[in-house]
């Protein structure tokens, strides 16, 4: 029973750490309509962003086998997980299996990104440093948006459990914030 108890915990906490990698962006429907933004902040030329699409196409359609086997490995962990006596040495062995696919995703993308940035002009290279900036300070937005410190961006998701349906997932709780 400590046993399982320990196991349970400790997928748990491994699998909390892989899904706030969270998946990377390039889902469907990924294309110039959703660069928009960036285009505009950007000020990037439509060719450069076809290059920039094209780029992302073909980083999607390398990982697509990659996400696919950390489905499987999921799927395979899931099912362990729901046995009464899951083997600690297959539950190990898949989520080492697929911190290693999500690795290979990350560096895949990495060796991605010169080819991102040679698209751009040195004006444009500067104004990531603001881009980078402002993602570093999203969470502490979201949560002061959350709260009605600040105001969110008409049409944006800011917002947590307990505050309506702003921010909600599917499958999230939508009753109050419990106290501690």
């Amino acid at each position: 029973m400590k046993k399982t108890t320990i196991l349970l915990a400790f997928a748990l906490s491994i699998g909390t750490v892989l899904a706030q990698q969270g998946p990377p962006p390039g889902g469907p429907g990924w294309g110039p309509s959703r660069l928009d933004a960036l285009k505009t902040y950007l000020q990037l030329s439509d060719p450069q962003v076809q290059s920039i699409t094209a780029l992302q196409t073909s980083f999607r359609d390398t990982v697509r086998p990659i996400h696919d086997q950390i489905r499987t490995k999921e799927q395979e962990l899931k099912q362990e997980m729901a046995k009464a006596s899951p083997d600690s040495t297959v539950v190990a062995q898949l989520m080492v299996d697929i911190k290693n696919l999500r690795n290979q995703i990350k560096t895949t993308r990495t060796g991605q990104q010169p080819q991102l940035l040679a698209l751009l002009t040195d004006a444009q290279k500067s104004s990531l440093a603001n881009l980078q900036q402002a993602l570093s300070l999203q969470q502490a937005a979201h949560q002061a948006a959350a709260l009605g410190l600040i105001e969110a961006p008409q049409g944006s998701n800011f917002g947590g459990p307990g505050f309506g349906r702003m921010g909600m997932r599917k499958g999230m709780h939508q009753g109050p914030i419990s106290q501690p």
